[in-house]
């Protein structure tokens, strides 16, 4: 029955199915060319929602939510080449799911209740950097320990069930249920683009850290560089001087704990093995806004499930008609590109939409 059916396959089957299509050899995508293809998506959704075209904007977040898996599949390969990849994927678990349960222990993130209580206390969480700081500071500790507590529930190291997707979804609309009925659909998306941003942002990061690669030139680099100091990319000099002015920059806290970095003998690996976390994190935050969005519809339409955008369905806008992930038998085997219908899409098939793009744009006049 879970073969056959994907309301009941698990979120890694879905990232399986994905990145199948999309990483042959000969259509090669480094971390940050796959979030672009999740920027690109996104920013289809925050249209169709301006327009209200909402059977548009569930298509597009399934879009988004395609490449975002295929994106973490990819980062997992990357970190399977660094020296301290067991140490970056011990605390966090090496599966999405892991990463989002992590962050989301079946609890709200933000105040570590099963049943999320923020808009109790919006404007200081609004403000908690501001002029409420103290105030959350207090408030923080009560939240540490019930996420504390909730995540000891799951991970033991790791929860031990592989949840389906729709399992998933539903979990999140228990916690968050109550703020996307009160929180409209524009409010929603605008959180999601920013989560969204967030993770681009910290991938600059590690990409300006360890330079911009493929698995093999990685890999490649490994060789030579062991214990990831990439001279190639930054110089001692450069870290020394790095250093130096991000100390003269900054004071206090800040200023003290880059002191202490400066002497970690694995420095590079830590400041790697942070900035994935980081985008672990923020991954899991993309997902959370994705649930609200897809539940927000699926409220004010009555219908609707992100997994019949993949294997399709008749409320899928007309000219989408066609375009769906899974063929055939709905087998878990049966992952397709809606454009080409390979099971492994090849680098003609995005040069055919680009073409297309590019001709529709010169017959506008654009």
């Amino acid at each position: 029955m879970s073969q056959s059916n994907p309301k009941f396959w698990s979120l890694q089957t879905w990232c399986n199915g994905f990145y199948g299509i999309y990483h042959s050899n000969d259509n090669e995508r480094t971390l940050s060319n796959f979030w672009l293809q999740v920027s690109n998506d996104a920013t289809k959704v925050a249209e169709a929602v301006r327009r209200q075209k909402h059977e548009l904007a569930m298509y597009n977040l399934g879009n988004a939510f395609c490449w975002m898996c295929c994106f973490v599949e990819r980062l997992k390969e990357d970190i399977s080449q660094f020296p301290n990849k067991q140490k970056i994927l011990k605390t966090r678990g090496d599966s999405f799911q892991n990463w989002i349960l992590y962050r989301y222990p079946f609890s709200c993130h933000h105040c570590g209740y099963n049943l999320c209580h923020c808009s109790l206390y919006s404007e200081m969480m609004e403000d908690r950097k501001d002029a409420q700081a103290q105030e959350f500071k207090k408030f923080k500790g009560g939240i540490e320990q019930r996420i504390k507590k909730e995540r000891k529930k799951l991970f033991n190291p790791y929860p031990k069930n592989n949840y389906s997707l729709d399992k998933l979804f539903e979990e999140f609309n228990k916690i968050y249920g109550n703020k996307v009925f009160s929180t409209n659909l524009e409010d929603l998306t605008f959180h999601y683009l920013e989560e969204v941003g967030e993770v681009g942002h910290a991938i600059t990061l590690l990409e300006t850290l360890i330079g911009h690669n493929t698995a093999d030139e990685l890999e490649e680099k490994i060789k030579k560089d062991p214990r990831i100091t990439l001279k190639k990319v930054y110089s001692e000099k450069d870290w020394k001087e790095g250093f130096r002015q991000a100390k003269k920059s900054k004071e206090g806290k800040i200023c003290d704990a880059l002191k202490v970095l400066e002497k970690e003998p694995k420095l590079k690996q830590n400041a790697v093995e942070s900035i994935c976390y980081m985008i672990m994190d923020e991954i899991a935050d993309v997902f959370s806004w994705t649930t609200a969005i897809v539940n927000k519809i699926a409220l004010l339409e009555k219908k609707y499930s992100i997994i019949e955008v993949f294997s399709g369905a008749d409320w899928i806008p007309k000219e989408k008609q066609g375009r769906a992930y899974l063929h055939g038998t709905g087998s878990a085997k049966d992952f397709r590109c809606p454009y080409c219908i390979n099971p492994e899409c090849k680098t003609w098939c995005p040069l055919s939409n680009i073409l297309t793009s590019v001709s529709k744009s010169r017959i506008e006049g654009n």
